[in-house]
């Protein structure tokens, strides 16, 4: 499966819920919006919120280590990539963690950034994600290290999945309801429109991102700076 399309995939156990779960929120204000059209907002207001907050974080599978390769594939069959969120490098026997550069262009080069020149083969503390979605380490393997690279990378459900993580459900089920809202409400020409109820849904939506991506950050450190959380993804 690849890293920016692929099928709906209905995961195994508890942790995931159904779209549909979402209809009774929404369709007392979308007269005869159909369905399929429902579900598309709801999925497409998965999407953008686990983008703004990375709040879904999956570990991958074991990668082995080659001997001078530094860029890795990173896929989860369970949703597109959204970043990078740490990763661990195993040295003997043990596993260590490690942290990704943050908040860099897709077009800036991290290898000519003067803050990370100082990295070297003895101290390879950093990796960033480039523009093919592959891990890039900032330094380059001298040996084999079979099973030596441990992932984990922040995601979303793909386009047109039937389950979301059940998270979205228990804490932040008004959340994506509002979202979803917010995209049918300001379709024009429709016979549900009303670009007044829409605004307001919307800024309901934007107000809870900025609190649950603090959630993301409170229970671990992470590169990235509290600065950053209050700037980024404001803009609905």
């Amino acid at each position: 499966m690849g890293l920016t399309t692929g099928s709906p995939v209905t995961p195994v156990g508890t942790g995931y819920i159904a779209v549909s779960n979402w209809y009774n929120q929404i369709w007392p204000n979308v007269p005869l919006c159909p369905n399929p059209k429902i579900a598309e907002a709801i999925v497409d207001a998965t999407r953008d919120f686990l983008k703004r907050t990375e709040l879904w974080t999956v570990e991958l599978e074991l990668i082995d280590i080659e001997a001078g390769k530094r860029e890795y594939i990173v896929q989860s069959p369970l949703g597109e990539m959204v970043s990078l969120d740490h990763f661990e490098i195993k040295d003997g026997d043990t596993f260590y963690r490690k942290t990704p550069i943050a908040e860099i262009a897709v077009d800036e080069n991290p290898e000519e950034r003067d803050d990370w020149r100082s990295q070297t083969a003895e101290d390879p503390d950093a990796a960033w994600v480039g523009q093919n979605l592959r891990v890039n380490l900032m330094y380059t393997p001298e040996i084999d290290i079979d099973a030596g690279l441990k992932v984990w990378i922040n995601i979303m459900p793909f386009d047109g999945s039937q389950v979301v993580p059940k998270i979205l459900w228990t804490h932040y089920k008004k959340t994506i309801a509002d979202r979803a809202l917010a995209e049918l409400l300001l379709l024009t020409n429709k016979p549900w429109s009303n670009p007044e109820l829409g605004s307001a849904h919307g800024i309901g939506y934007q107000e809870a991102i900025l609190p649950a991506r603090q959630m993301k950050f409170s229970g671990f450190t992470r590169h990235r700076t509290r600065d950053i959380i209050t700037t980024k993804y404001t803009d609905f």
